[in-house]
């Protein structure tokens, strides 16, 4: 019980690396609150969560948005009155290609989710 009593963000925890720390965290006895983008996968993260007997807290929506990010860390506030950990998880990109074949859309993209994202939560 490594994390009892702490309380974990963790962004981007609907597959991959961020599911696989939310279930650590659970396991180990921390409470944990689950963010993503899309919430059907999230709803699949939440009862794998309930299934080793936590109850997370889920926000749905993109930490590259601050009224999203704003939202998560007062929910969380809200229902745990803390903050100790955060797994600054969520990223992402576009489809792999040469250099000169990626647009400044897709530049602007990446950096958004990646390192906006990371911004607003921190």
């Amino acid at each position: 019980m490594r994390f009892d009593g702490k309380v974990a963000i963790v962004t981007g925890s609907s597959d991959g690396i961020g599911k696989a720390a939310a279930l650590i965290f659970a396991r180990e006895g921390g409470q944990v609150v689950l963010n993503a983008r899309g919430p059907e996968r999230l709803e699949a993260t939440r009862a794998a969560m309930q299934a080793v007997g936590k109850a997370p807290l889920t926000v749905t929506g993109s930490v590259s948005d601050r009224a999203v990010v704003e939202r998560l860390a007062g929910e969380t506030l809200q229902r745990f009155g803390r903050i100790d950990i955060l797994v600054n998880n969520a990223g992402g990109g576009t489809a792999l290609r040469f250099l000169e074949e990626v647009t400044e859309e897709d530049w602007d993209s990446t950096l958004t989710a990646n390192l906006k994202s990371a911004f607003f939560c921190c």
